[in-house]
Order: C-alpha cells, then structure tokens, then sequence
C-alpha cells in the first residue's frame, strides 16, 4: 500500500485503511482534494486529485478540528 509506504518513508506509525479514508474524507471536505471514484467501484482504483488554493489551504491550517489539536 502507498500509505504505508510513506509512512515508513517518513518515519511515521502507519494506520489502518479505515483511518486513511476518515483522513482523505476530511481532507476531501475541506477542499484540499477531490476523489474522482472508480467505475469499477474497487477503492484502490479510485483517484486522489490535490486542489489546494491558498485562502482554502490557510483555513484548513487552522482548523484545529482537522488537525487533531
């Protein structure tokens, strides 16, 4: 999986897939990135698109909600 590969890239503690998807759902309703789905309807097939503004990407910095704070 990328999301463990990363994580052990960056010396972090991988999670589950189940927090990976709550992560890119938030993410995704902060406007920081778009899920275009599938056809197939295999959620490793979907595509993770990255749409950050700066006005979005400076409110979400201070979401203390989003980052866990």
């Amino acid at each position: 999986m990328v999301f463990h590969d990363l994580c052990a890239k960056h010396k972090l503690p991988s999670t589950d897939g189940l927090e990976f998807e709550g992560l890119i759902d938030a993410l995704e309703t902060n406007g920081l990135v778009k899920i275009v789905r599938s056809k197939s309807k295999i959620k490793q097939d979907d595509q993770i698109h990255g749409k950050v503004e700066e006005s979005i990407l400076i409110d979400a910095l201070q979401d203390q909600t989003l980052l866990g704070m």
